[in-house]
């Protein structure tokens, strides 16, 4: 309790928090892997057809692909959130196949705290540059690459900040405890740095790891195959770090 008789939130043991995520989804694998099925084999169809028509096909056909990529993972999230916070028993065996009003309600949620995320790390980078223009019409700095960097850093760091705080909502929808965006930003109050890294950082160098790993192959179709089959394995970590911060912070009922 603090000095003005408020009770201080919880804080997040990032540390803890990534340990257990690992240990469900080792205890858990099994399910998880079973509500990957369906998502995996969509994706690989996709991904079939894509190269099917064009060793390296056009960036828009590349583009409505990982849409779908996303799209049909949105209603594995739900399942794997399900499994981690209420048991593999919470979802059918290969995971939500329907369109109920619950996953139609975590597919907007998704939405707003993509875009809600997007829009700040634009308005981050923008503020940024133009705070930075002042130094740099000031001393006449002839190199500005220092000032593209702070910018993007600013765009990434602002995106990733808000997109911490706005997510826990997720889970929350998954299990049927919905909350809305001013809540999921209450519930995550002193603890945004620490939700930045679990939810935005570490996804971050899972995705920089899976496309290094990915880049060893040459050919378009083979880096593609590669770096979506290690999407699909890391995903369900990725997952688990939200559902256990939010089972770490949801209120007591």
């Amino acid at each position: 309790m603090n000095e003005q008789g408020r009770i201080d939130p919880p804080k997040l043991p990032v540390a803890r928090v990534i340990v257990t995520a690992l240990w469900h989804c080792w205890k858990s694998s099994r399910a998880i892997l079973a509500v990957m099925v369906l998502p995996a084999l969509v994706v690989a169809l996709v991904t079939f057809l894509m190269f099917r028509s064009s060793a390296l096909p056009d960036a828009p056909v590349r583009w409505v692909a990982r849409g779908i990529q996303v799209f049909v993972l949105i209603f594995a999230a739900v399942s794997c959130h399900r499994v981690i916070l209420l048991g593999p028993e919470s979802v059918p065996r290969w995971g939500v196949t329907g369109w109920h009003r619950r996953e139609w309600g975590f597919v907007l949620l998704a939405l707003i705290v993509g875009i809600a995320s997007t829009a700040s790390s634009l308005a981050g980078g923008i503020a940024a540059s133009i705070v930075l223009m002042i130094p740099v019409n000031l001393l006449d700095v002839a190199s500005q690459s220092w000032m593209i960097w702070c910018t993007e850093a600013s765009t990434l760091i602002v995106g990733a900040y808000v997109m911490g705080r706005l997510s826990l909502a997720l889970p929350a929808m998954a299990v049927d405890e919905p909350i809305n965006l001013r809540d999921a930003w209450r519930l995550s109050s002193g603890n945004a740095v620490r939700l930045m890294v679990l939810v935005a950082v570490i996804p971050w160098l899972l995705r920089f790891a899976e496309s290094q790993l990915a880049a060893m192959f040459q050919s378009p179709a083979d880096y593609w195959t590669v770096s979506t089959a290690l999407y699909l394995l890391l995903t369900p970590l990725e997952i688990a770090l939200l559902s256990v911060s939010y089972r770490a912070l949801r209120p007591a009922a």
